[in-house]
């Protein structure tokens, strides 16, 4: 083993750094297209409110600040009603109440509630998707960040290790570090919550004082610029809290005990960052926050590591593998990793299979998670056999791992179905008593709604396998429908499911037919349904749940 410079071990640092960032700016910047796309939507919805309302009040924005201030945290009409009622000119408060009480204004307090609803709804949405952006993009970060850190070590210090792949469960405990006091997740929420507050108060503000089209409008870009802004700030903090948390894992792998506190990019931005700057630590009292960036937002601080002494060094760890030549970057040594009798990985040269994509437990990305391509054929309450047209009941049931790890792609599934990472829910579609699925959906609940990562239908009802024809019509609507059910439980409402389309034709079914949202945020063919659109699903299917 040979132990290079710190100028070495502070430029791989640094550059793994960079490249983190990089990407976390290009999520942001997916983000912010949403947090635009937002905006642009409700200044459409606000504009024939605002219309309806200008010039009624006669108060200046002052004066509209000041009684909006204690006003409870209702609906908005309820706000503007207790906020007038707080006029100190009685005359004046007397008209506002019965300009408030007027049939005429009745349909213009429906119109001021439905966009109450569709400010929140909007905020919700935008928290689900960024909580997908985000999770997707730091398991990402994490995966990278270990194989990139591995490298390094082996690389530049001729440290032969043999070593596992990073374990699903440690990517979902880095993804579940609670280091600042909340979940990244209940962040986004509050970042949410606290944009849907800020603009229905600005809304409100708007109205009464008689704001103009352009000015309130101004004043939602703006709102939702904080937003984004946001979002970007949380986004780049928690990349470098995962990165380096992966780092430390990487290190343990190779048996490094203590790490050294880097600030070679944040130096001469933050103090805490350059006072910590240089100090080593035992990687197992390291803690986000206190030793281990980040120290702060947008803190891009990191770690070197600390190699053992000779006498230290196990010798057997450091020879499993080949040395790694000088020109051999990080995708021709993953595309050279061989796993030995003993389960680990070494670097062999010369050994080059097909590149490899890390996952957590080795599942393959490039196999498309989360692209939904099942049709609603009709809405059946049961399923039909498409040729007789004799109607079948169902039950749904949750199949274990064991029960879905035998649907294969080669007999006519869309997928290996034993790829699913752990924690996914999967749900199957039955004839009654029957106990071969003729539909399965993997599902992934998040806080106001349920996601869906694959679905598919049984061999014997896909078209494609079978010359156009189908043994039974029904089976995706009541995939759909199963999963608004779990929804349901975990509290929200109505329903809300979200996912991917596999393009603009099944996007489209799903909007013409089933009430879906196109919502572009993290995909092209992005959908959401929720709201009446889940209820009616819901209510078409008379399943039985196992």
């Amino acid at each position: 083993m040979k132990n290079p410079s710190k100028k070495y071990w502070e430029d791989r640092a640094a550059g793994r750094m960079v490249s983190y960032t990089s990407k976390a700016e290009s999520t942001a910047d997916t983000l912010g297209k949403a947090y635009y796309a937002t905006a642009r939507y409700l200044q459409g919805e606000a504009n024939d409110v605002f219309n309806a309302f200008t010039d009624k009040f006669e108060l200046s924005i002052a004066e509209a600040e000041t009684m909006l201030k204690n006003a409870p945290n209702k609906s908005m009409f309820e706000q503007m009603k207790t906020a007038l009622a707080t006029c100190t000119d009685e005359q004046r408060k007397q008209e506002l109440e019965t300009l408030l009480s007027s049939p005429a204004y009745a349909h213009r307090i429906g119109r001021l509630n439905d966009l109450d609803s569709k400010i929140s709804d909007m905020c919700s949405r935008l928290a689900n998707a960024e909580i997908g952006v985000d999770t997707e993009h730091l398991g990402d970060i994490i995966q990278s960040a270990y194989m990139q850190t591995v490298f390094d070590v082996t690389k530049g210090a001729d440290y032969r290790a043999a070593f596992d792949l990073i374990p699903e469960s440690r990517v979902k405990a880095i993804l579940s570090t609670n280091w600042s006091g909340q979940m990244f997740s209940e962040r986004v929420w509050d970042n949410t919550n606290a944009l849907a507050d800020g603009l229905k108060h600005d809304m409100l503000v708007g109205i009464m004082a008689g704001k103009s089209e352009q000015h309130m409008a101004d004043d939602i870009m703006s709102r939702c610029g904080v937003g984004a802004f946001e979002a970007r700030r949380l986004v780049r903090t928690e990349t470098t809290c995962v990165a380096n948390m992966a780092e430390l894992y990487g290190y343990k792998e190779l048996d490094i005990d203590e790490y050294e506190f880097s600030a070679c990019l944040d130096s001469r931005t933050s103090d805490l960052c350059r006072e910590l700057d240089g100090k080593v630590f035992k990687r197992n009292s390291a803690q986000a926050g206190v030793n281990l960036p980040p120290m702060h937002p947008f803190c891009r601080s990191t770690t070197l590591p600390v190699l053992p002494s000779e006498e230290d060094l196990d010798k057997e760890l450091a020879e499993l593998g080949d040395e790694i030549g000088a020109d051999v970057d990080i995708d021709e040594w993953e595309r050279n990793l061989q796993q030995g009798e003993d389960g680990k990985w070494r670097y062999v040269a010369g050994s080059a299979g097909k590149p490899m994509r890390f996952a957590g437990d080795g599942v393959d990305k490039s196999k498309g998670n989360g692209i939904i391509n099942i049709e609603f054929d009709e809405f059946v309450p049961c399923l039909k056999d498409a040729e007789t047209g004799e109607i079948f009941q169902t039950e749904v049931r949750e199949l274990t791992k064991s029960e879905y790890s035998r649907f294969k792609e080669a007999d006519g599934w869309n997928i290996d179905w034993s790829d699913i990472p752990d924690g996914e829910q999967v749900l199957g579609v039955y004839l009654k008593n029957d106990t071969e699925p003729q539909g399965l959906i993997a599902i992934r609940k998040d806080k106001g709604g349920v996601y869906l990562s694959y679905a598919s239908t049984a061999p014997i009802n896909n078209k494609l396998l079978n010359n156009g024809k189908q043994k039974f019509i029904g089976v995706g609507g009541h995939l759909f429908a199963a999963a608004i059910e779990e929804s349901v439980k975990a509290g929200n409402e109505t329903g809300c499911i979200y996912g991917y389309a596999a393009n603009q034709e099944v996007l489209n079914h799903y909007i013409e037919n089933f009430g879906a949202v196109h919502l572009p945020i993290t995909h092209e063919y992005q959908f959401i349904i929720d709201g009446e659109a889940a209820e009616q699903i819901l209510s078409k299917y008379n399943f039985e749940r196992i």
